[in-house]
């Protein structure tokens, strides 16, 4: 496992780890800031409002499932076919992370590189990203004549998507 190289460090997983527990509100911010497209000012503000809608404990425990698993051992049991969607430039997984994954998983492995920053292509750079699905769906090209995310079902999908109980 020598050859993998993953987004951050253990010292900064730790120190991502204890600015959740000592300061939630302020982590959420630079953390949406860190991770989502700087290029989205209004993806950024809401991911990092649909952070501080979060329970701090539930929040870290979460940070400390996603940052503390290592599952690399198990890639080459995966045989059946997968497809990898990645940002360009992406700080919590960097390419060098889909590539690894290529190598070792035994399947059939597709890697789409959508050209765009931020992990979260989904919020941030949405046509690319039903394109790609769609490819690997075989449904074809979308017809994306909309404005995704200004419609009310898409706030109140935001709204479900945020809400946890308090």
């Amino acid at each position: 496992m020598e050859e993998y190289e993953g987004g951050f460090s253990m010292s900064q997983i730790e120190h991502l780890l204890s600015s959740i527990e000592s300061n939630y509100e302020e982590w959420a911010s630079g953390f949406a800031s860190l991770v989502v497209d700087a290029s989205d000012p209004l993806s950024i503000l809401k991911f990092g409002n649909c952070l501080k809608r979060m329970r701090p404990e539930v929040a870290l425990s979460l940070a400390k499932t996603v940052f503390l698993s290592d599952h690399r051992d198990i890639l080459d049991k995966v045989v059946i076919p997968c497809d990898i969607i990645q940002t360009r430039n992406d700080i919590v997984v960097p390419n060098s992370v889909p590539k690894y994954m290529q190598s070792k998983i035994k399947g059939k492995c597709e890697v789409s590189i959508i050209d765009t920053e931020g992990h979260f292509p989904q919020l941030t750079a949405h046509a690319q990203f039903v394109e790609v699905l769609a490819r690997i769906l075989g449904t074809g090209p979308m017809n994306l004549d909309f404005e995704l995310g200004s419609g009310p079902r898409n706030r109140e999908l935001e709204k479900e998507t945020c809400k946890t109980e308090h």
